[in-house]
């Protein structure tokens, strides 16, 4: 069973979290030469995709936990899609299947760090979703085996479909 934590824990892990957010947005515009405004709600901003990849893939190694929202004590896939994107300022569903539905639809060709990739019902009739990092590679929580990893193909299984978030990925 996973122990939750305490509120001195939590305090300290979502201020390391928010620096770590606010890390890789300076990373993100010290290189593109942009600004770092943080995105509100669905409007425009400086977030790029490579930020978002980063800011999740230090996450790996992580526990995946069914229903979770915790990047650091364990989420499920969506949950932890969600909580990348809300630290990015964006208020995502919280259901695998319904992330078809957020954003704007790209094409295999177009994909870019960042996006989103939804995947098809497994035997059980549950989804899945992962980021897209670039490489090929997805950055996920897998299962309770293997928890957020970042070793899979994006096509280790065809993606339903691929969704931007980002106005300027």
């Amino acid at each position: 069973y996973v122990q939750a934590e305490s509120k001195e824990e939590e305090e300290a892990r979502l201020k390391k979290e928010e620096e770590a957010r606010r890390a890789a947005n300076a990373a993100a515009a010290k290189k593109s030469g942009k600004s770092n405004t943080q995105v509100i709600g669905n409007s425009a901003g400086s977030s790029t995709g490579r930020s978002v990849a980063n800011f999740a893939s230090q996450f790996v190694g992580n526990p995946y936990v069914w229903g979770g929202n915790s990047l650091t004590n364990g989420c499920d896939c969506s949950g932890f899609v969600h909580q990348v994107y809300k630290y990015f300022g964006y208020n995502l569903v919280r259901y695998s299947l319904s992330f078809l539905y957020e954003g704007r639809p790209v094409s295999k060709s177009e994909m870019k760090p960042g996006d989103i990739v939804v995947y098809p019902r497994n035997s059980q009739g549950i989804g899945h979703v992962a980021i897209y990092i670039g490489n090929g590679k997805i950055v996920e929580a897998q299962s309770t085996k293997a928890g957020i990893t970042c070793t899979r193909s994006v096509f280790y299984k065809q993606p339903l479909g691929i969704r931007r978030i980002l106005p300027n990925p």
